[in-house]
């Protein structure tokens, strides 16, 4: 039987391979279209992964959960076609983006049969375990949905109350402005990250977070996914949220498009939590506040020719706060 083949960091770092036992071979879990290699490592170390075929990363086939209870990593591994792997753990000590992951130890994953409900994984940052993240949608893919017909992709995330997150849309290393909104969904209590893209292509769409609670003053990448967009029919771009919108848990309902058409009368509708008032800026003119009640902002007006602002006053702060912005055309 093949044992392991383990590097001196494996030994350097403390590390415990306790699946599979005694060997070098991985298998498809019974009735899962993935296999698990269980490792137990020290708080401090920090462990990532890859799987290999012909010498070459299979992207979106890895995924490297810590379970900090059991002290144990759960390294998840899902290839799409038929092959011998190889699997390759990575370790380094401490928790800052500082340092080199090493080879720690290397696996043998022989596939000769695919199960039918093929999946994969979005590429993920320490950071998405470290705040107990959860992608509720799209369900076990490294890509995001996109549908011909529709003007934006979606992802789902679940974070705990004092988790913050924000997005933003890639077209060859370069963020497309107003391309993204992160916004809270009240009602389902979870975070809605939405991407337009400009034009057909490949995207990437990287989500990040950091904690309220603490002292933590930027967010840090936690997720990424892929977008294939074959056919956009309906360009558009979103409206200029600022920090107070992602922090206070605000949610636009309409209008999602960002640049309105001078002259035209738009219902304005949004979930802007625990204000003690809403005004509405046309054009720099302060118009009558009106139609916010119970945390929902619901009204109509007229729109101008430059822009119009949504701010928002709140108990702890002596001036309104700028919460979104539309421009005109």
């Amino acid at each position: 039987m093949q044992m392991p083949k383990l590097h001196p960091s494996y030994f350097e770092l403390n590390l415990e391979l306790i699946h599979p036992c005694n060997q070098a071979h991985v298998d498809f879990l019974p009735d899962r279209p993935y296999a698990l290699v269980l490792i137990r490592a020290p708080s401090d170390v920090q462990l990532m992964a890859d799987l290999k075929l012909n010498g070459k990363e299979i992207e979106g086939a890895d995924r490297v959960i810590f379970d900090r209870q059991k002290q144990i990593y759960c390294c998840y591994f899902a290839p799409s076609n038929i092959g011998k792997y190889k699997i390759t753990v990575y370790g380094k000590r401490g928790h800052s983006q500082n340092g080199v992951h090493r080879s720690a130890l290397e696996l043998i994953m022989n596939v000769k049969n695919i199960p039918v409900s093929h999946i994969s994984y979005p590429y993920t940052w320490p950071c998405f375990h470290d705040l107990d993240l959860k992608v509720i949608a799209p369900k076990y893919s490294a890509n995001a949905v996109w549908n011909d017909d529709t003007s934006y992709a979606e992802v789902l995330m679940e974070a705990p109350d004092d988790v913050q997150l924000s997005c933003d849309i890639q077209y060859n290393d370069v963020i497309i402005e107003n391309g993204s909104l992160a916004q809270f969904n009240n009602e389902k209590k979870l975070w809605q990250l939405l991407f337009a893209p400009e034009r057909i292509g490949q995207y990437e769409l990287i989500v990040y977070g950091k904690r309220t609670s603490g002292n933590e003053s930027s967010s840090m990448p936690v997720v990424m996914f892929n977008l294939d967009v074959t056919e956009l029919r309906h360009p558009m771009k979103f409206p200029t949220t600022y920090t107070p919108f992602e922090r206070t848990k605000c949610q636009i309902y309409t209008p999602l498009d960002g640049i309105l058409k001078k002259g035209s009368v738009v219902p304005i509708h949004c979930v802007i939590p625990n204000a003690l008032d809403v005004r509405l800026d046309v054009d720099f003119k302060r118009i009558a506040n009106e139609g916010y009640a119970d945390s929902i902002l619901q009204r109509q007006i007229t729109v101008g020719s430059k822009e119009i602002i949504i701010y928002a006053k709140y108990e702890q702060e002596s001036d309104y706060t700028r919460l979104a912005k539309y421009t005109v055309e």
